[in-house]
């Protein structure tokens, strides 16, 4: 049974009622992005209730072979052999996780970049002059005047070799200061 008891909103100290406040926190929420990795873990999960069987081997007959791979593409479950002879052929770089006992374990490296929140599409590169990450339609909209937007992992690699650099110079630095001592 449901209060009538009406409470003050503390911004503008208005009285509500519950009915009101369910309301306007569900606006209130509303108007947060999509998370597409929650989505997905969700999905998963709602699925691992369900026993996973292989689809390629329930269409040729075999119904009751187990599932050890889930392709996020294809939304599709894989066993040991028809990962290997069927989808792995088909698509290369795709997301495909091991549901046998880890259910966050990817396969793939690559594939395992975050999501954007507008595009939906993975995060591949980043705007040194607005020092985020951004899929490949961000640099195309909003990144096209920026002056570096390179790959993750060439900036990752130019990060590495540059403090590489730096180390060096202290090192040799040190052994100057030795040495003209």
């Amino acid at each position: 049974m449901m209060s009538t008891t009406s409470f003050p909103c503390p911004i503008c100290r208005m009285t509500t009622s519950p009915v009101q406040l369910a309301e306007s926190r569900a606006k209130w929420a509303e108007q947060f992005p999509t998370n597409s990795l929650i989505q997905d873990l969700i999905q998963l999960k709602e699925r691992s209730s369900e026993p996973l069987y292989c689809k390629p081997c329930q269409t040729k007959g075999n119904l009751n072979n187990p599932a050890s791979y889930w392709c996020k593409t294809m939304n599709e479950n894989f066993c040991n052999i028809c990962k290997l002879e069927l989808h792995d052929i088909i698509h290369t770089e795709c997301d495909i996780l091991d549901v046998t006992g880890n259910h966050s374990k990817r396969l793939n490296r690559e594939t395992s970049a975050p999501r954007c929140y507008q595009h939906g599409e993975k995060m591949v590169r980043y705007c040194e002059d607005h020092q985020r990450l951004c899929c490949n339609e961000c640099v195309i909209e909003d990144h096209r005047s920026c002056g570096k937007v390179p790959k993750m992992k060439e900036y990752c690699h130019k990060v590495k070799a540059g403090s590489q650099l730096e180390d060096m110079q202290a090192a040799l630095k040190k052994g100057n200061d030795r040495l003209n001592s």
